[in-house]
């Protein structure tokens, strides 16, 4: 039945009394249609997926005990509550419960601006998107969405039928998502400014249309593909969270510039714990921990299938790769230029950097720990880069070192040079140990000068 406006109160008290499942779907649409306050207590009620649009300036209050069914309708709206256009907006608390996750709470379009999101906690359906109903060539920076606050917010399902993330930021700026729990789901939390292949809106030059988003200490687990990850992005920080478990990547940054991902956990994402795509531009990965423990995973991976060298400025310092009872690896699908890979803990894990078309690159410093036997003849570093005067190869005081002294008398640092005729630069290598000592031959250099 629908709620009637009139004792609305008493038929709240009778839901929380007797355990009555209550529609307030009328109710909703008529407090805000007279600009009311929503403020609605513990119990139990069901609520029709009926996209039902937010004003400026609305404010809907759920108790924490407010149990709320999905109830989705035959015109196939799969969203509770639409802002379009609005702002000044805050939505906290309620429990709301679907099927899966074709449903979802809220959608934000179209130059909606100050949006909280507050503890919301969601079984089955997916918590939020944002979004501009304009392709990326047609959007503006007056159609963005702006300053999202998504806070303490949680999400369940087992039943994935979408190939859509609980929270996902399209077009969207100066936004936060913090202190979420994200349990299943396609994917956690996406952020889009515009697709990243070069071929359709990556190419360099080419406006990153969301950015300034913080994505900060949230916990994301069991997900089908991707942890934390987004495409056209620049000035994003992705800062302590904690993420175990998918089948693609964790923490990703694809045709991005000037984004960071620090302090963050990462254990077992099949093609990834941290990744880059495409051609991305200053991008730092510091003080991070990812992790392998099953056969085939990577601890991180650099894809660029262009092969262009305008994938640039990438930098690794302070993490801890870890391959955990298996061999894992820290390697590339795709070249890569100013690479720096520093002051980095590697245990049992391999770097393999042998894509074509590999620019100037700096490893140093790093650390490679072995408490498992590699296959035989396996190198530790494998290293292929090209030299030209605009760029170098260093490699220099790194140390591999194993349990068991297991490489003393092998070549485990294999470097692969290509030399433009006209080069200067000559590629530097010193000061590289193995079992905490100078071992003669432990670096294999192979030099190619191109005709």
């Amino acid at each position: 039945m629908i709620l009637p406006i009139i004792a609305f109160k008493e038929k709240f008290s009778y839901a929380l009394e007797n355990k009555k499942l209550i529609n307030i779907t009328g109710l909703i649409i008529d407090l805000i249609s007279k600009n009311k306050p929503v403020n609605i207590p513990d119990g139990n009620y069901s609520i029709d997926v009926v996209s039902i649009k937010l004003r400026s300036n609305s404010k809907l209050i759920f108790s924490r005990n407010a149990y709320f069914t999905l109830n989705k309708n035959k015109d196939n709206k799969n969203c509770l509550f639409l802002i379009d256009g609005s702002e000044n907006i805050e939505i906290s608390g309620g429990i709301f419960k679907a099927d899966d996750d074709v449903v979802e709470v809220i959608s934000i379009k179209n130059g909606s601006k100050n949006i909280s999101i507050n503890e919301l906690f969601c079984i089955g359906c997916r918590l939020l998107s944002s979004n501009v109903t304009k392709n990326y060539d047609a959007i503006r920076n007056t159609d963005i969405n702006m300053n999202l606050n998504i806070t303490e917010c949680r999400g369940k399902t087992v039943n994935v039928n979408t190939k859509k993330a609980f929270i996902a930021l399209r077009y969207t700026k100066n936004s936060v998502c913090q202190k979420c729990i994200v349990d299943g789901y396609y994917h956690g939390i996406l952020f889009w400014g515009g697709d990243s292949n070069p071929k359709k809106n990556g190419a360099v030059y080419k406006e990153r249309k969301t950015g300034n988003i913080r994505i900060i200490k949230n916990s994301i687990s069991n997900v089908q593909q991707g942890g934390i990850w987004g495409s056209m992005g620049e000035y994003v920080t992705i800062d302590s969270n904690y993420l175990e478990k998918g089948g693609d990547v964790g923490i990703d940054f694809e045709g991005c510039n000037r984004s960071t991902a620090i302090n963050n956990i990462v254990k077992n994402f099949r093609h990834g714990g941290l990744a880059t795509f495409f051609l991305c531009n200053d991008i730092l990965f510091e003080n991070n921990t990812t992790v392998s423990s099953e056969e085939g995973n990577v601890v991180v991976a650099i894809f660029n299938s262009t092969l262009k060298q305008t994938n640039t400025n990438i930098k690794f310092i302070s993490n801890y790769f870890i391959g955990d009872g298996v061999i894992s690896s820290f390697t590339q699908h795709g070249s890569v230029n100013e690479l720096l890979v520093q002051n980095n803990k590697f245990l049992n894990t391999l770097l393999i950097l042998t894509s074509p078309n590999n620019g100037e690159m700096k490893i140093a410093k790093n650390k490679f720990k072995f408490n498992i036997p590699p296959h035989e003849n396996t190198f530790i570093v494998n290293v292929s880069s090209v030299l030209k005067n605009d760029g170098g190869f260093i490699l220099e005081s790194n140390d591999v070192f194993s349990d068991n002294k297991w490489f003393l008398n092998d070549s485990i640092y294999r470097i692969n040079i290509l030399m433009y005729r006209d080069s200067e630069i000559l590629p530097i290598i010193r000061d590289n140990s193995v079992e905490k000592r100078q071992v003669p031959n432990s670096v294999t250099v192979s030099t190619i000068l191109q005709k």
